[in-house]
């Protein structure tokens, strides 16, 4: 499980005030103490997009309070908690031979 977060200042506008939102987002991330789920960024501006895995101490607890002011500073559609199920991989099983052959 981690906890998406979309900051997209692909507008000109958005980007103008970009230093602004990152710094608002950073303050409420900082209380933070690392514990919870991975965060995780996806981050546009005008020309290019990323994604980026955070640290484990930038792992949080995903309280409705925190969902709630993120969404409020971000967007209600840039704000998601994913669930993610890992799949053991099946064992490998030994070759078959074929009669007649090696």
């Amino acid at each position: 499980m981690h906890l998406l977060l979309r900051l997209d200042l692909s507008d000109f506008v958005e980007h103008h005030n970009g230093a602004e939102r990152v710094c608002q987002l950073h303050e409420l991330l900082a209380p933070c103490d690392g514990e919870g789920v991975r965060l995780r960024l996806h981050y546009r501006r005008p020309g290019c997009e990323g994604r980026l895995r955070c640290a484990d101490t930038w792992s949080v607890n995903p309280a409705d309070a925190l969902l709630e002011r993120l969404a409020a500073l971000l967007g209600d559609e840039t704000v998601q908690v994913i669930y993610e199920r890992v799949y053991a991989a099946p064992p490998t099983l030994p070759p078959v031979h074929r009669m007649g052959t090696p």
